[in-house]
């Protein structure tokens, strides 16, 4: 396994000298500018939503919106320097697109890493495309999903609220993917109730506790 890892490593490192040093095609400037503006104004997107998660628990409504966008950029952020015409970036750029192109090679690198370096590489390729393990429950107000977390970690049900162009990451329930048997939402008049029915760990012929996850009303 270390082999092939150390072969793609050689392999990209002499592809991209190869294009550098061999290759002159490029895109026409014009279209190159566009572009650079295309990758810029979504990477600007990617920090925005990053922040706003952060700090509101914001995110781009849709289980694909958001991951769509991050794939463009770290795609586009790499390739970009091979065609990108010279003539359209500054230096900064210059070097910024050189340095997105060498993730590849730092992936590559960090699989080498006994144990944990597939472990980190799986894990972070996983959550960005493989969105959810399960949807158990969607409406237009609520989706009520089970989320990949890792490669050594059960995945969790997570509690999203659709707010027009953006959903708002409400709960963790005290369950994980294996432990959920099935999943009820009431709307009342005074709250919003999910209802969390869940297998018995020690006895499968008895029901767990349900758990009553309640939210302000959702119109």
């Amino acid at each position: 396994m270390d082999f092939l890892f150390i072969a793609f490593f050689c392999i990209y490192l002499a592809a991209v000298f190869y294009w550098n040093k061999k290759v002159t095609w490029r895109l026409r400037p014009k279209t190159s500018g566009i572009l650079k503006k295309v990758h810029f104004a979504a990477l600007i997107i990617c920090i925005v939503i990053a922040v706003l998660y952060g700090v509101f628990s914001l995110g781009l409504r849709g289980l694909w919106t958001t991951r769509i966008v991050i794939i463009f950029t770290l795609l586009t952020g790499i390739f970009f320097r091979f065609i990108l015409s010279e003539a359209s970036i500054n230096k900064i750029e210059k070097l910024y697109f050189k340095i997105f192109s060498l993730l590849p090679m730092i992936m590559a690198g960090t699989l080498l890493i006994p144990f944990m370096g597939v472990l980190i590489v799986s894990s972070l390729i996983g959550r960005l495309l493989r969105p959810v393990d399960d949807i158990h429950y969607e409406d237009d107000k609520l989706r009520v999903q089970s989320t990949f977390q890792g490669m050594l970690i059960e995945p969790k049900i997570d509690i999203y609220k659709k707010q027009s162009i953006f959903e708002e990451h409400l709960k963790i329930p005290d369950y994980n993917e294996w432990d959920v048997d099935y999943i009820k939402v009431f709307y009342d008049k005074d709250s919003t109730r999910v209802v969390v029915h869940g297998k018995n760990s020690y006895d499968e012929d008895k029901e767990r506790e349900p758990e009553v996850i309640s939210f302000a009303p959702i119109k």
